[in-house]
């Protein structure tokens, strides 16, 4: 569904640019996928394969996707909002001989709202370096299995999970670097590597449980690194 509604943005805001606007090439749109991201508390880049589970790698990679829209101020510099989406779900092998399960994530689900600034220094031909930083707000929530109970004989393999979510309503910065390629006068690509950093996060009382009763003060992270690829056109 949230791929069908890129798609019709990106070729609506095609379709309603007029020409004119074309040669002046002061704006740009385009679409974002991010299929990596690591938070720094252990969640795997890719999903690994497990026993029983037969997903393929478009199930197996962070499914993020947004749009962005920039416009220069000057030759060399531009301002642009950013909207994603991000949903990922881990699967685990647990193992009834092991006593104890650590907490892991289980599930995220958020949207986040960026505003940035950002600069180019052309490096050769249709390359050039791009880099900036940016003020973001990010809302959605986090599950994390905290403990597995056994159900019945621990043999038969029946077990049921015990999950606390936190609901988040963040606010942050992130700094960026990256390579764009000119494809043509209007078409372009992109790829990036994002360091997100929340000073503030709403849901206090999840930290503290975290911290204080299930001992595991990396939930949540305050970090999301991440590797994105977009392409786009200039008008």
């Amino acid at each position: 569904m949230l791929q069908k509604a890129i798609i019709f943005f990106y070729l609506l805001g095609i379709a309603t640019v007029p020409s004119k606007s074309f040669c002046q090439k002061k704006n740009r749109i385009g679409i974002q996928v991010g299929p990596f991201h690591t938070f720094f508390y252990g969640t795997p880049l890719i999903q690994p394969k497990i026993e029983g589970l037969n997903r393929k790698l478009r199930k197996r990679i962070h499914d993020s996707w947004g749009l962005l829209y920039a416009r220069k101020i000057t030759p060399n510099s531009e301002i642009g909002i950013e909207a994603t989406a991000f949903f990922a779900s881990y699967e685990y092998q647990f193992d009834p001989a092991l006593p104890y399960f650590p907490p892991r994530i289980s599930w995220q689900a958020w949207y986040t709202y960026s505003i940035y600034y950002n600069r180019t220094k052309k490096i050769k031909n249709k390359f050039s370096f791009n880099y900036g930083a940016g003020f973001n707000y990010r809302t959605g929530f986090e599950l994390v299995q905290l403990e597995i109970i056994t159900l019945g004989d621990p043999e038969l393999g029946f077990y049921e999970p015990i999950s606390i979510s936190e609901m988040k309503k963040d606010f942050g910065v992130n700094v960026f670097a990256g390579l764009n390629y000119q494809i043509t006068d209007w078409l372009y690509a992109n790829t990036k590597i994002d360091l997100l950093t929340f000073f503030y996060r709403s849901d206090k009382q999840y930290i503290d449980r975290m911290k204080n009763i299930y001992n595991s003060p990396q939930f949540p992270s305050r970090f999301d690194l991440s590797l994105n690829f977009s392409i786009g056109i200039n008008f």
